[in-house]
């Protein structure tokens, strides 16, 4: 037996228990597991293979008091080493400079948003970055890098997420190397992970921790072709995602299984079958000792002839595994064309009708300055105030934004060098960054810091517009408002460009005396409305907008008005 010292953390904090072997063990081997305690509680982990003979625990306390642990191994070097980790909660100081203090993300039960383990509601606002860690979005020699440029920006505009993979391209490095050095070239063989490659990610990960935000990770695109047919087995992805949840499962994570998932069914020589994906889902519920949330993404729906299923052609996880344990939440793909716009309250409301209910993630549209090349349009601001609104309103509980020069800029399939760019890519990221939607997207934040927004329900019904060509989205006509709602309390309504002039009805409910504002969701700044006056039914004839572009009608309820700086 081996007594290891007191140690002292905050609750939700992560701290590292480090192991020697007495001989260098596969990564793949697993050979150390922790056993942690305190009061009713008990937590198992997986340590992870940390280089040469040295294995590392990453434990977070989940509740303050004392945590006893003991380690477990058929190397004698690891076995039965016992400590104690004293554990104390966090301050209301310490709550509000990093938000990952209030908990991990869970789903309450008979609700459909994501909220803070201590209860406090998530608002889920991703970007996209899926290189992160790679040598183009490096960390430089004085944390200068892209990687830090990038973070400062987005905490800046208001995202709560990082939405990113562990490792881009097996031929893609960052600091420390490749992920799989003797396997650049998808051939399959995994036997020798580069533990400084992982350490250079753990970097990552900290500042993003460190920053307030959430990580929407996959470990990769497991099936995705790399300029030719890939190749990797049901079972090395298994052990790939032991290990990423093993050295990330203390971070505050929502997981996906993998990026676009159906790549596995049609780019690879020994295709994978949906029982592979129910297989490594019932892994995943095993090693996600935290209980984080859990889903997968799908590709967007493949229009003309598709060798697909329609269930796996749906554009959501919910097409094949939303009756799966181990899938608490979908997520949702709608394309990269304005014509497929239409899609996100269609997809969002079909699958808001699956049973179990479940919640719903917009995780990828049309991104910010991407070009639709069959109508030679380009995503705009207003493209994206679009995407978004319509996500929030119709019920989705996070959307994940792009931006075609961020993604450009980072996403190279090559192994760039990021000290040979070119003034003009530099600009290119810096184009990305300062992007109009991606602004208007910290507008948007703001309005929904100050309202009841986990109350809101999308409730259509609620609203009538004359003169529309149609009452719902569809390929040609987006003209339509979206109104979501919780009655007597609380209304919320999008009015795209063009439904301004038109006669808008809205019905409260009566009883109540309500204020009522524009918001602008292209400056965040409000006008006031004169008090609704409404009729014996509740209906409320609503003013033409302050413009002709689109706003935000905001309705409350006078006796429950509440600045919720969440």
């Amino acid at each position: 037996m081996k007594n290891e010292q007191h140690t002292r953390v905050i609750t939700w904090e992560r701290t590292d228990l480090c192991f020697q072997s007495s001989s260098v063990l596969k990564w793949s081997a697993f050979a150390l597991q922790l056993e942690f305690k305190c009061g009713s509680e008990t937590i198992h982990l997986d340590g992870f293979w940390s280089g040469d003979c040295n294995w590392t625990a990453r434990f977070a306390p989940t509740h303050p008091g004392i945590w006893t642990w003991v380690s477990h191994s058929q190397d004698s070097a690891m076995d039965n080493h016992q400590g104690k980790i004293e554990c104390i909660a966090p301050n209301t100081k310490q709550k509000k400079a990093n938000k990952n203090l209030h908990g991990f993300i869970r789903i309450p039960k008979d609700e459909i948003h994501f909220q803070y383990a201590d209860g406090e509601p998530f608002f889920f606002l991703g970007d996209t970055l899926w290189a992160i860690n790679t040598l183009r979005c490096g960390l430089g020699e004085k944390e200068n890098g892209n990687f830090f440029s990038w973070l400062k920006d987005r905490k800046q505009k208001g995202f709560t997420a990082a939405c990113v993979q562990f490792f881009r391209r097996l031929n893609q490095s960052n600091e420390g190397g490749y992920p799989f050095p003797n396997n650049t070239d998808d051939n399959g063989i995994f036997t020798h992970l580069n533990s400084e490659f992982f350490k250079h990610l753990d970097t990552r990960m900290n500042h993003i921790w460190d920053a307030g935000f959430v990580v929407a990770a996959h470990p990769t695109w497991f099936g995705k072709a790399q300029g030719g047919m890939t190749n990797i087995s049901s079972l090395d992805a298994q052990l790939i995602t032991r290990y990423l949840l093993a050295r990330y499962g203390s971070y505050n994570l929502i997981y996906s299984l993998s990026g676009e998932y159906q790549h596995s069914y049609l780019d690879m020589p020994n295709p994978w079958t949906r029982s592979d994906w129910q297989k490594l889902g019932a892994m995943v519920n095993k090693w996600n000792v935290y209980n984080h949330p859990v889903s997968i993404m799908p590709t967007g729906i493949q229009e003309g002839k598709s060798s697909l299923s329609s269930e796996a052609n749906s554009g959501s996880s919910a097409g094949e595994f939303h009756q799966e344990a181990w899938l608490d939440h979908n997520w949702i793909q709608t394309g990269h064309r304005l014509s497929l716009m239409h899609l996100i309250p269609k997809t969002i409301k079909e699958n808001r009708n699956h049973l179990p209910l479940k919640p719903v993630i917009q995780s990828e549209g049309w991104y910010e300055g991407f070009e639709d090349t069959n109508l030679f349009v380009q995503c705009n601001d207003s493209h994206i105030r679009w995407q978004a609104w319509v996500s929030y309103l119709c019920g989705a509980v996070g959307y994940i934004y792009g931006h075609g020069d961020v993604w450009g800029y980072f996403s190279k399939l090559d192994d760039p060098n990021p000290k040979d760019i070119s003034t003009e890519k530099k600009e290119m990221l810096d184009r990305g960054l300062n992007a109009e939607g991606g602004i208007s997207l910290s507008y948007l934040r703001q309005l929904f810091d100050q309202i009841a927004w986990w109350k809101l329900k999308p409730r259509q019904d609620l609203i009538s517009t004359k003169g529309l060509l149609s009452q719902e989205a569809n390929e040609w006509y987006l003209r339509v408002p979206y109104c979501a709602a919780a009655p007597g309390e609380l209304y919320v309504v999008y009015y795209p460009l063009g439904t301004g002039k038109k006669r808008k009805d809205l019905l409260l409910k009566s009883g109540y005396e309500y204020s009522a504002r524009w918001f602008n969701p292209r400056d965040g700044s409000f006008e006031n409305i004169k008090m609704p006056r409404l009729d014996k039914n509740g209906k409320w004839d609503v003013p033409v907008t302050p413009g002709a572009l689109d706003w935000v009608l905001v309705v409350e309820n006078n006796h429950e008005l509440k600045n919720l700086n969440i």
